[in-house]
């Protein structure tokens, strides 16, 4: 597959495009979104979080290899929780560290989801063309070379973007 052009897809359509792909890579590799639903729920929050700032808080504080830091419970040691009081309760630590220390798909998530929130601290700081570029240089060739399957971009035409925070 080519890059699809997303030249007039909004900033909102291309990260839901890449939970489209998260979730088709979860598909493939024979495990159910409903595993992974604690994580899938957050991704799709961004048209409801209050900043893009805070949707960025949100999925770096859960990140793979942020929880996977820690043995235990430790939320004073995540930036996120002490700048924008952004709490990872113990019980999602813990379903998030079991997900992803049992999971054979944990370093593709990590890596997409890495990518999304770069994506989106790009684009809080204004720098449109470089959340753009990582779209292309480092998300779709992750998914080509990971997915069998991808989303119609045409379904992601119609995304707006909400806000610009």
């Amino acid at each position: 597959m080519q890059n699809p052009d997303f030249s007039d897809i909004s900033f909102c359509g291309r990260i839901a495009y890449a939970n489209c792909c998260i979730e088709e890579y979860i598909t493939e590799q024979g495990d159910s979104p409903e595993n992974w639903k604690i994580l899938l729920n957050l991704l799709w929050a961004f048209p409801e979080a209050e900043s893009m700032t805070a949707y960025w808080v949100i999925i770096t504080d859960r990140l793979p290899e942020v929880i996977l830091d820690y043995d235990v419970y430790r939320p004073a040691d995540w930036i996120g929780q002490r700048e924008f009081g952004n709490e990872v309760t113990k019980e999602e630590f813990c379903t998030l560290h079991r997900l992803y220390s049992e999971s054979p798909l944990t370093a593709f998530i990590n890596e997409a989801v890495w990518h999304i929130t770069n994506m989106c601290g790009q684009e809080t700081d204004g720098s449109h063309k470089v959340a753009e570029l990582i779209m292309h240089r480092d998300l779709m060739p992750l998914f080509r070379k990971n997915l069998k399957k991808f989303p119609d971009i045409e379904s992601f035409r119609n995304f707006s973007d909400f806000r610009k925070k």
